[in-house]
């Protein structure tokens, strides 16, 4: 979801993974770098992930 550099224009939401990955969970951004981690749950046995997301 873009926000303006002031933090307080919230423009419209976009679902990118929707119904991908089941749930995801905790999400981290990696220092220094343009990447997000992300955790999934849901999709059964061993089944979770851990998905690694570029920053556009």
């Amino acid at each position: 979801m873009p926000i303006d550099a002031t933090g307080q224009d919230v423009e419209h939401a976009t679902s990118y993974y929707n119904g991908t990955y089941g749930r995801l969970r905790a999400i981290a951004r990696v220092p220094g770098t343009d990447q997000l981690w992300m955790g999934t749950s849901d999709q059964g046995t061993d089944k979770d992930r851990i998905l690694k997301v570029i920053i556009k």
